[in-house]
């Protein structure tokens, strides 16, 4: 395979990664839409025809239901689990009158530009997490 010939595999990618199980769903996303694991290649179909189309249907949207709720449970605990990790290394500050901060700068005008700006001067705490900071102070580095 080669640069050029890309195209000729994304069948094969895709394929993969949809009957690949996701780890915080807990399912593959072929699951997920239409309710049954995907069939591979290599499976042989059942020939034998034992439902009529509205049973089929009912099946597979009570299917669709269950596991959509399943994947819903499941990444929550996932999310649970996460930020039970995150929480672990993350550490508490407090800040005081008189400290230096750095704003974080939310729209950048270009990749290389800076995440923060400041230092700014902190005039006075506003209850737990909100602070008045001197502005006019601001050195740009």
């Amino acid at each position: 395979m080669n640069k050029d010939d890309w195209d000729a595999w994304i069948r094969c990618a895709l394929f993969s990664y949809n009957s690949s199980g996701h780890s915080g769903y807990g399912f593959t996303p072929h699951e997920l839409v239409f309710g049954r694991k995907v069939r591979k290649p290599s499976e042989f179909a059942d020939k034998t025809i034992a439902k009529t189309f509205n049973e089929y249907l009912d099946e597979t949207l009570s299917k669709l239901n269950t596991t959509q709720a399943q994947a819903r449970e499941n990444l929550i605990v996932v999310k649970e689990r996460s930020k039970y990790y995150y929480d672990l290394k993350s550490l508490d500050r407090e800040f005081n009158e008189g400290d230096n901060v750095y704003l974080f700068k939310n729209v950048k005008t270009s990749k290389l530009d800076d995440h923060y700006i400041g230092p700014y001067i902190i005039n006075e705490l506003i209850g737990e997490k909100n602070v008045e900071l001197q502005l006019y102070a601001h050195k740009s580095s």
